[in-house]
This record gives C-alpha cells, sequence and structure tokens, in this order.
C-alpha cells in the first residue's frame, strides 16, 4: 500500500499578489502540487497564472456552489493513493473564514498529514493593529443577514465584552459595510471601542480604533471595501460604573 499524501494548506496573498512578496518554500509547493482545492477555481487559476505558474497540468476541485456529493471522497481517495493535494482560500489563510475544514477533519481521521503554511490573516493582523484585547478574544465570522437578529447579536457581544473584557471580531461582505457601522453606533454604547479595518496589506489600507460616538456620520465606507470589525467594551467606564454601584460619589480617575 502506497505512503498517503500530505494535504497543504496553501496560504493565499490578501492584496498583493507580487511574486517578492511569497516566500520560496510555498512558491515551490504552489508549482509542485497538481491537485488544488479552492473556493473558486477561476480565481485561483488567475492568481497562478500571474505569478507565472503554469495551470494546465493542475486539476481544480472547486468547493464554492459545488453540490457533488463524491466531493470529498474524490479528495480523500487522491490523498490515499499518496497525491499531495492544496487546499487554498480565496485570501488568506485556509479555513478561516472560509470552506474547508471537513477536507481537514476528514483527513485527520483518515491519518493523512495535514501541514499549513505561512501566510497573512486579516482578521489577526487588524487585531494586533487595533490595540484592543489580544489576550481574550472571539471571532464571529458573518452576523446575520436579518435586521432585528443582527441587532440583537450585536446586543449580545458588546455585553460579553463588557461582562468578560474580551474583543469580539466579525466581518461582513462590502455592501453591507454601511449598515453595519450604523447599527453598532444605534445599539451600542457611545463610548465602546470599535476598530475597523479595511483592505489590510493593501496600499490604500485604513485601519482606525475609536469610540463610537466618532464614528458617527463617516464616509468611510463610501467605496464597498473588505473590512473586519473589532468591538470591545470600555473598561474604564466599566470601572467607573462599578465604582458608583457601590454608592461612592466621585468619577474613577486614570
Amino acid at each position: 500500500m502506497s505512503k498517503p499524501g500530505c494535504l497543504y494548506l496553501l496560504s493565499m496573498h490578501i492584496g498583493n499578489d507580487s511574486e517578492d512578496l511569497i516566500p520560496p518554500y510555498l512558491l515551490t509547493l504552489y508549482k509542485k502540487i497538481d491537485i488544488v482545492v479552492t473556493e473558486k477555481a477561476k480565481t485561483t487559476r488567475q492568481f497562478f497564472s500571474s505569478i507565472s505558474i503554469d495551470v494546465h497540468s493542475k486539476e481544480f476541485i472547486q468547493l464554492k456552489h459545488n453540490r457533488d456529493s463524491n466531493l470529498y471522497t474524490q479528495i480523500l481517495k487522491n490523498l490515499q493513493s499518496g497525491k499531495d493535494v492544496g487546499l487554498m482560500s480565496e485570501s488568506g489563510i485556509p479555513c478561516i473564514a472560509d470552506p474547508g475544514s471537513q477536507i481537514v477533519k476528514l483527513s485527520h481521521k483518515n491519518n493523512i498529514r495535514v501541514v499549513p503554511t505561512i501566510g497573512p490573516s486579516s482578521i489577526f493582523l487588524a487585531l494586533s493593529a487595533s490595540g484592543l484585547n489580544g489576550q481574550s478574544f472571539e471571532f464571529h465570522g458573518y452576523l446575520p443577514k436579518e435586521y432585528e437578529k443582527r441587532r440583537r447579536v450585536i446586543a449580545g457581544i458588546e455585553k460579553d465584552s463588557r461582562l468578560t473584557g474580551k474583543t469580539h471580531i466579525f466581518m461582513e461582505t462590502p455592501y453591507k459595510n454601511v449598515h453595519i457601522l450604523r447599527d453598532l453606533v444605534e445599539v451600542c454604547n457611545p463610548e465602546t471601542f470599535v476598530c475597523v479595518a479595511k483592505n489590510v496589506t493593501m496600499p490604500n489600507e485604513f485601519i482606525q480604533t475609536r469610540k463610537l460616538e466618532n464614528w458617527k456620520n463617516d464616509d468611510v465606507f463610501v467605496k464597498k471595501e473588505n473590512a473586519i470589525f473589532i468591538l470591545q467594551y470600555d473598561t474604564d467606564l466599566k470601572r467607573e460604573k462599578a465604582i458608583n454601584i457601590r454608592g461612592r460619589r466621585f468619577r474613577f480617575k486614570k
């Protein structure tokens, strides 16, 4: 019986596809692996072509909108027969706010080696640049589409941050960014901190952390662009309220 192949989690650029920015070992894997499982085959082909990698000898298996019930069986058979398979996201690290985790789980179940590769993640880059709590945080992915449900979730997120001090991270499709910011302003305490990180690593990168009262009427979302939102309740405000609850008559001084 042949030795099984490896499932390589191939990182993808976020905004700049220059070959100079790709680690040499990752570029070698791009060229070496002939079976690529990807969110969208078209954009992955375009990416490979942009860095001078021949796509004609590769097999692309698309996850998005693929209703083939034999899809995972096909991928597993390739791995078990000794072929290496690459799993790629549309942007950043695979399986983080992207499809593919089921393939990884199936690989572990069948004793197939899973190999992550170095690459950018807009989620963690935004968190590190936000100035908010990076020791305890929760990622929610996309918030609900329904107006009332989304606002309830936002209220719950802020309440949890107030009680625990945790930072909460979420994202949205570009055309809904303005709605998310509006909901945050209307639902949350004006003293709550929110970081908006747009186009991370791109030339037009924008990362700012403000209190919600300072996000009102901002035109930052005139252009529909990819954004990460990071929320944390003002911990100084929490301490001030705690002192008042105990019956003290003075405000907390920093």
